[in-house]
């Protein structure tokens, strides 16, 4: 089934499901295993002006990171849990400024994929089909996606609409969890126990495709330097609520969010070193799904700044289609009135006609005038 796609399909999710490489890659490190609850770390004071958190986007800097994503679904209609997990490792590098789509562009690389895929007992695909399948195309796969100097994620690339719905799922998932990689951070100094609020927002409502809304806040709990490597790391504390929206031309399907996530802000160094996160996701009548999100990165010197691999996605790229599926907003242009003679009754400019009712009237009477004021008496009408 998978196979039977094309070259096309492997080439788009080879693409996009690196995203999942990067997509959890900030998030993992604060919370490992068991009651562990991170790297040991001692508390220093913070300075009187406040904690200023900023990103490192220095074109050619390079991060790496590992991964590990995992998740229980609790079916209404099925007495089994199912559960899915993916481990593995990220190169990030920063490739500089995108004119195009905006704020800084990175291209992530994963390697060392570990896969452990369930599917529903229903599902026509496979646990042994996906999972080759998705660890085939993850590794060595490449995204590009964008991210402004705050922290917030401006472009992620849409999922192409032949991608079959168990690998869509998959490719999904990815994709939020690099969103949850970032942070937006404020452009002030922060007071330890202040708070800021992200307001989220992706899609467009009533329209086809996902219409995501939602609430991050964050909390600066304290600053602390790291026993191990002595960097210096702002604690955030964070909780989430968000609807989102799936339309199709079948319907539309509403689940809710909400979670926690600790992480750790390199202040010094520019970047977000490590997060956790768990939020559990209600589908009303459907199913439960508990995730859990974890993701460490290091400053790793210099990588390639090089053209970044295309990523083939939405085929639709305008926002009036009613079929576009992808964060621009529409603006249509208002059409340009072609016809410039105000008295035309087609025209629709701000022009007033001055020649009313009786034919040439207005015209007879300003020549009239124009000849009484040379002299000459005015011509007789001809018949």
């Amino acid at each position: 089934m998978l196979a039977s796609n094309g070259s096309s399909l492997l080439r788009v999710t080879r693409t996009l499901l690196c995203g999942l490489a990067i997509a959890s890659a900030p998030l993992l490190g604060l919370a490992t295993s068991g009651c562990k609850r991170g790297p040991a770390m001692s508390k220093v004071e913070a300075p009187a002006a406040g904690i200023t958190l900023q990103y490192d986007f220095t074109p050619g800097q390079l991060y790496r990171g590992h991964v590990e994503r995992s998740e229980t679904i609790q079916f209404v209609a099925f007495p089994a849990n199912v559960t899915r997990s993916i481990k593995f490792d990220v190169a990030l590098t920063v490739q500089g400024k995108d004119p195009q789509r905006g704020g800084n562009l990175l291209t992530a690389k994963i390697s060392n994929v570990d896969i452990v895929w369930g599917q529903p007992p229903a599902s026509p695909v496979s646990v042994s089909e996906v999972k080759a399948f998705a660890t085939q195309n993850l590794t060595g796969s490449e995204i590009s996606f964008n991210v402004d100097d705050s922290g917030k994620v401006v472009y992620m690339p849409q999922i192409p609409p032949d991608v079959p719905q168990e690998l869509s799922m998959a490719i999904q998932q990815a994709l939020d969890a690099l969103e949850f990689s970032f942070y937006e951070v404020p452009d002030r100094p922060l007071k330890i126990g202040e708070s800021w609020d992200e307001d989220k927002k992706k899609g467009r409502e009533g329209k086809l495709g996902r219409y995501v809304v939602g609430t991050l806040t964050t909390t600066v709990e304290g600053l602390y330097k790291l026993d191990e490597s002595g960097v210096e790391v702002a604690r955030l504390e964070g909780k989430e609520t968000e609807t989102e929206t799936t339309t199709a031309k079948s319907g539309s399907h509403e689940v809710k969010r909400e979670g926690k996530a600790m992480s750790l802000f390199a202040t010094a160094d520019g970047y977000l070193r490590e997060r956790s996160t768990d939020y559990t996701t209600f589908d009303t009548g459907n199913s439960t799904t508990f995730t859990k999100l974890r993701v460490n990165w290091k400053k790793s010197g210099t990588g390639a700044v090089q053209a970044p691999t295309k990523v083939e996605t939405q085929s639709i790229n305008d926002p009036c289609s009613p079929d576009y599926v992808g964060p621009e907003e529409c603006k249509q242009a208002t059409e340009t009135q072609s016809i410039s003679d105000p008295c035309s009754p087609d025209y629709v400019g701000p022009e007033e006609c001055k020649a009313e009712a009786g034919g040439d009237a207005a015209a007879d009477a300003a020549g009239e005038a124009g000849a009484e004021a040379a002299g000459a008496a005015p011509q007789p009408e001809t018949k």
